[in-house]
């Protein structure tokens, strides 16, 4: 399996909290056993067990998926698992889990916390700019599709092929989101150097008055339950 592959599918996992230790070989073998449970010995983990991500019960999980397979492939895709272990994204917040079920809908490949705004840099912002951070970023078109964490190099590979989609996340569309949305919009275009195609407010309640506001500003609203 290939490392955009292993990604997509961490991506569409569903789980409360992510209690993984850094990966050695004692959580290998806890991740090959949690994969042949599902396959060989074709156990069930209850969702109390799988609210928790764990080592073993992530093999359990990709085990579920790609049936019985061979050792060495069980490890192939441990070693990928374990290598994107810190860049991975896990949805916390209430804000993570709305991205989640969005880019769920939406698809393509979405970089989270884009910086924006430092002084200096590629924008040439004046002495005293702050740096701020865009709640995501998405490229639908991307033949990678995941959520990932942002890193500089791998998304300005992406940034120069068209379309790019900026999202704002809040639990209820609100004056705020606008707002930043229109000033993440322009510090975006000076940061990167290209246009932004479609604007988004991702919420889980809008209210109508506001969407009106939004669609003057050519800012689309996408209402989104949290995951199941």
């Amino acid at each position: 399996m290939k490392p955009a592959a292993v990604e997509r599918l961490f991506a569409e996992l569903k789980f409360d909290r992510d209690v993984r230790r850094p990966p050695d070989d004692r959580r290998r073998v806890q991740f090959r056993i949690g994969w042949e449970n599902a396959t060989v010995r074709q156990r069930t983990y209850s969702e109390s067990m799988l609210s928790r991500l764990t080592w073993h019960n992530l093999g359990y999980r990709f085990g579920q998926r790609d049936g019985a397979q061979p050792i060495e492939a069980m490890d192939s895709v441990y070693r990928i698992l374990a290598q994107a272990y810190g860049p991975l994204w896990v949805p916390r917040s209430h804000e993570d889990h709305l991205l989640q079920s969005y880019w769920r809908r939406a698809r393509g490949r979405l970089y989270v916390e884009v910086p924006i705004g430092a002084a200096g840099g590629a924008g040439v912002w004046p002495t005293g700019s702050t740096r701020r951070r865009l709640d995501a970023v998405r490229f639908p078109k991307a033949s990678d599709p995941a959520i990932v964490r942002f890193s500089s190099v791998e998304f300005r590979a992406h940034v120069g092929s068209p379309p790019v989609e900026l999202i704002e996340a809040k639990p209820c569309l609100n004056r705020a989101a606008i707002g930043q949305v229109i000033a993440g919009r322009d510090m975006f275009r000076r940061d990167y150097g290209v246009e932004v195609h479609r604007s988004v407010v991702v919420c889980g309640a809008s209210d109508g008055a506001l969407e009106w506001v939004c669609s003057q500003h050519e800012i689309a609203v996408e209402v989104v339950g949290l995951p199941e």
